[in-house]
C-alpha cells in the first residue's frame, strides 16, 4: 500500500522520520514517501500529483495564526479528493510547536504529533468505523433517554 507525505518547509518541524517508523510497523505492506513542497500553497497541486501513484496521501502542516491561506489550502485539498476520488488526510492544524526551544520538548512533541497522525492513517485506511460519534447521553431519573 503506497502512502504519500506531503509537508512544506514553513512548518518548523518534520515528523516524517518518526511517522514513517510508525506506518511501516502497523501496516505490513505500507510503501511510504516523504515529499516536501516550499510552501503552503504549493500543497494542493503537488498532493494531486500524488494521488496518482498512492492510495492514500497525508498532508501535514502547522501554523501559527489560520490565515486565508490555510482555508484555501484546505478547500482545495477537498476538490482534489472529489476531483481524483482518492484520500487525502488534511493534518493542517495550528501549533506552538515552532516556538519549543527544549530539545526535550521538540521530540516529545515530534513523538506525540507522529502517535496521532499514525493512528488517523490506519483508522481511515483499515477501521473507519471508528471515526462513528461517540455519544455521551446520559439517561433521565426515570433511566429513558
Amino acid at each position: 500500500m503506497k502512502i504519500a507525505l506531503l509537508g512544506e518547509s514553513e512548518s518548523g518541524i518534520n515528523i516524517f522520520p518518526k511517522l514513517t517508523e510508525k506506518l511501516v510497523k502497523k501496516i505490513v505492506d505500507a510503501e511510504v514517501s516523504e515529499h516536501f513542497v516550499r510552501s503552503l500553497e504549493d500543497i494542493p497541486l503537488k498532493a494531486k500529483q500524488l494521488t496518482k501513484s498512492n492510495s492514500l496521501v497525508f498532508v501535514f502542516a502547522l501554523y501559527g495564526e489560520k490565515t486565508e491561506a490555510v482555508d484555501m489550502v484546505i478547500e482545495k485539498l477537498v476538490s482534489v479528493e472529489l476531483e481524483t476520488g482518492k484520500k487525502i488526510i488534511k493534518a493542517i492544524e495550528a501549533s506552538d510547536a515552532q516556538n519549543l526551544v527544549l530539545e526535550d520538548q521538540f521530540a516529545e512533541e515530534k513523538e506525540e504529533l507522529a502517535s496521532k497522525w499514525s493512528k488517523v492513517i490506519v483508522n481511515e485506511l483499515f477501521s473507519p468505523a471508528k471515526f462513528a460519534p461517540k455519544e455521551d447521553i446520559v439517561p433521565n431519573e426515570d433511566g429513558f433517554i
